[in-house]
């Protein structure tokens, strides 16, 4: 009981890869003394030490219809982890492009989502030769005078992801 306690008490404060292994050690030696994890309570579990910083993956792990592998999660919580460190060297403007094809790539590898309509937003996505998706965010005025198309290509590895290229249209 007390190393459960333990576990619910453990939460993110330097980097993923700590807080994971952590974790992992705490779990391992619950299943030592004859209480194994399930998979989707360890995927929960690391869910529930994540801080606010976290809260794009939170969401979009929660909203699935299945549970997802701890393996998946930890690469997605990664991935997040190296944004979250270049965002602090760009300039705010930049920062919400990122963030939002960031969230988009997400919500894709997660849920398979191929388009999104966000206000006078909408996310669009296509396989466009494997493993690459383009995102084009296109950002459209209220008058409809003006129309910018941010397009990104990113370049899917295993379970990771990076930017090949952006342009704006």
């Amino acid at each position: 009981m007390q190393l459960k306690h333990r576990l619910s008490s453990i939460k993110i404060e330097k980097s993923v890869n700590e807080y994971v292994l952590v974790l992992k050690g705490t779990i391992d030696t619950l299943a030592l003394v004859g209480e194994p994890m399930r998979e989707s309570d360890h995927a929960n579990t690391i869910l529930n030490g994540l801080t606010k910083e976290y809260s794009l993956i939170i969401t979009s792990v929660v909203e699935r219809p299945m549970s997802i592998l701890v393996e998946k999660l930890e690469a997605l919580l990664l991935t997040h982890e190296s944004m979250l460190e270049s965002f602090q060297n760009q300039s705010h403007s930049y920062k919400q492009i990122w963030h939002k094809v960031h969230q988009v790539t997400l919500r894709i590898l997660t849920q398979e989502v191929t388009s999104e309509v966000i206000s006078e937003e909408t996310i669009e996505a296509e396989v466009v030769a494997e493993p690459s998706i383009m995102v084009n965010l296109v950002r459209t005025t209220p008058n409809l005078k003006l129309r910018l198309i941010i397009q990104v290509l990113v370049v899917l590895k295993g379970q990771e992801w990076s930017i090949l290229k952006a342009v704006v249209l």
